[in-house]
């Protein structure tokens, strides 16, 4: 890393840490009850720990994590959302440092993180003490870091990720996996294109051996796979996490009504959830079929990635497994790689006609001011939708 990217690491983290104290300070406290209940759980390992801190459908992770913390720190639900909001600090500064990892330009990587932090949902589940705080960079990061592995197979000479990032990205989705359910998708992606390049005849350049992306598959499995082997144990059923939420669901009559609701719910959050993000990327995406068909191969796997969570959600919603509220939460993931693509299409626009734009002032200046006038609207929407968080209504009011 070089002395300006690690400037810029520092800054991200910087910004991330405004980002959730400016909504701890405008009045936020909680996204829903579930955060008091994860801290409660936190604090019982604490006390006692164990293997399955909950002993329900809740992953372990953030309580082995959070529980950890308290056993220095003392339990209270400051600590927690202390341990959470700099692992959502260390997530999205690792995010940034992914996409420079993969070779996207500094711009690239800058304006994904940008985006991504003026996303309301982001900001609040980022102060809160919840796993989202970071699962959604954590994956985000990982598979675009090893997507750069497409571009890198047309071109050997191109920097491709060594092995200790390929396995940071595999412990990255290891964690996530057992901390929020839809980093699983990305697991299996992942396991199937580590397995794809292992099989296949490497280029000559590459500095991991195929044994490496064997184990990174194996190591983004283990989550997983080490989940429903516990719950088989357990519970006796690999799948008793499902079953139960779906009883659950079902008893509070937290399910959509129709079939066409069901189908549209995780379209239509996403789209609610980040609207500027989802108008970037789809100039992005334009931009880059038409400009830049490398940029895009080096995207088509972290998308495909995307693709495949949300086909994961909806699948949820029609069956009954997936979350009870608030299920745009599941969504940070794909928020943060539509955010790259779309940062990634702006700037091959950029690059394709900024001799033109360079030499015309009139048309620099318009295209300036015109850039200048939107980022303040976006920040300054963004920061008002921010101030007007869950959790602020006299019924969900948890002060006491």
């Amino acid at each position: 890393m070089t002395r300006r990217e690690a400037v810029d690491v520092a800054t991200v983290a910087a910004a991330k840490l405004a980002v959730g104290i400016y909504v701890l300070t405008a009045g936020f406290s909680h996204i829903s009850d579930d955060d008091y209940a994860r801290v409660v759980i936190a604090e019982q390992f604490a006390h006692a720990p164990s293997l399955d801190p909950s002993g329900t459908s809740w992953l372990p992770f953030p309580f082995w994590t959070t529980g950890a913390a308290m056993l220095a720190l003392g339990r209270s639900v400051a600590t927690a959302r202390v341990v959470c909001m700099l692992f959502a600090v260390v997530a999205t500064a690792g995010l940034y440092a992914a996409l420079r990892a993969a070779s996207h330009p500094r711009a690239v990587a800058l304006g994904a993180v940008a985006l991504g932090l003026a996303v309301p949902l982001d900001a609040w589940v980022g102060a809160a003490a919840v796993p989202e705080a970071y699962t959604g960079a954590l994956v985000a990061g990982a598979v675009l870091v090893v997507g750069a592995k497409a571009h890198a197979s047309s071109n050997p000479r191109a920097a491709t990720p060594s092995v200790v990032v390929t396995l940071a990205a595999a412990f990255a989705l290891f964690a996530s996996s057992l901390s929020r359910y839809e980093t699983w998708p990305a697991c299996g992606t992942f396991a199937l294109y580590m397995g794809f390049l292992a099989l296949r005849p490497a280029p000559p350049l590459w500095r991991e051996p195929r044994r490496a992306r064997l184990v990174a598959a194996a190591v983004a499995l283990a989550g997983p796979l080490g989940w429903m082997a516990w719950n088989a144990y357990a519970h006796g059923s690999a799948t008793h996490f499902v079953d139960r939420v779906a009883r659950y669901r079902v008893a509070i009559h937290a399910a959509p009504e129709s079939l066409h609701a069901r189908l549209l719910g995780y379209p239509t959050a996403l789209a609610t959830t980040a609207p500027v993000v989802l108008v970037v990327f789809i100039v992005g995406v334009v931009a880059l079929i038409a400009l830049h068909g490398p940029a895009l191969r080096k995207l088509a796997f972290p998308l495909a990635t995307a693709a495949a969570t949300l086909a994961f959600l909806i699948y949820g919603d029609v069956k009954d497994g997936a979350p009870t509220h608030h299920p745009e939460r599941a969504l940070l993931g794909i928020v943060w790689i539509l955010a790259a693509t779309g940062a990634a299409g702006v700037h091959a626009l950029y690059m394709h006609y900024g001799a033109t734009f360079r030499a015309r002032a009139s048309l620099r200046r318009f295209v300036m001011g015109g850039a200048i006038v939107a980022t303040l609207v976006v920040v300054g929407s963004a920061a008002r939708t921010m101030r007007n968080a869950p959790g602020r209504d006299p019924a969900t009011d948890r002060a006491a």
